[in-house]
């Protein structure tokens, strides 16, 4: 999904164009990444410092990305494979659940698990395993806490780990043995606009492979040209 870089000058400010050293004036906005990539290194523009709480808030409220990813949800749950989905925010999760609520969902078929000390891991990891609940909606304080459930088939990476130690603990999650389970799949959702997170994924693909998965659309490219602000 396309948050794109910010494009600044010299004092932080968002440009839409720039000149370069023959005086011929650019717009941003009709670049390639190739082109862009090659007047930064020029020094004629730069990118703005990554905030990634924007790109958090972006994922989170964008209609769109969440919308993908609870129809490959309903497609998983139609199978009736074990779901766990990993975000970066409560409310991220909080997002979901209503989407799938509003898809057919029952409510009593989807849990939320944040770590909270009010939450038990022993009802959360039943719940699961015995897949009375279909769906968990968990931070990452999840895969990181050491939680055994043996049920999940399907791993949905709603959010970006740019650390192998992380991402890890999450396919630990999925790669727990249970009778009948052949096979673990994980759904990997990619910004390839914002070029910090775009690295993330380079390193995700790597630990992936390094753990023989088999990887569809890997390396995903950015869109064609570059825009200015976020979107």
């Amino acid at each position: 999904y396309s948050q794109p870089d910010i494009y600044v000058n010299s004092f932080n400010k968002p440009i839409k164009y720039f000149t370069d050293a023959e005086g011929k004036s650019h717009w941003i906005a009709d670049l390639s990444f190739e082109e862009l990539d090659y007047y930064v290194q020029q020094g004629f523009i730069r990118r703005k410092s990554l905030d990634y709480s924007k790109v958090k808030s972006f994922l989170r409220n964008s209609a769109a990305y969440n919308a993908e990813i609870v129809a490959h949800i309903l497609k998983e749950a139609e199978k009736n494979k074990s779901c766990v989905v990993f975000c970066a925010e409560k409310e991220h999760l909080r997002t979901l659940k209503a989407m799938l609520e509003e898809a057919g969902i029952a409510a009593e078929r989807i849990q939320l698990y944040c770590g909270d000390a009010t939450e038990s891991k022993e009802a959360m990891k039943s719940a699961a395993e015995s897949k009375r609940v279909l769906i968990t909606l968990a931070t990452l304080a999840i895969a990181t806490e050491g939680t055994n459930v043996k049920a999940w088939e399907s791993l949905f990476l709603a959010m970006s780990i740019g650390n192998e130690k992380d991402l890890i603990q999450v396919i630990g999650r999925g790669r727990r043995g249970k009778s009948g389970k052949t096979e673990v799949n994980v759904f990997d959702y990619r910004t390839p606009n914002v070029k910090g997170v775009r690295r993330h994924s380079f390193l995700r693909d790597s630990i992936y492979r390094k753990y023989g998965f088999t990887i569809a659309n890997a390396f995903l490219k950015p869109m064609k040209n570059a825009h200015v602000g976020w979107i």
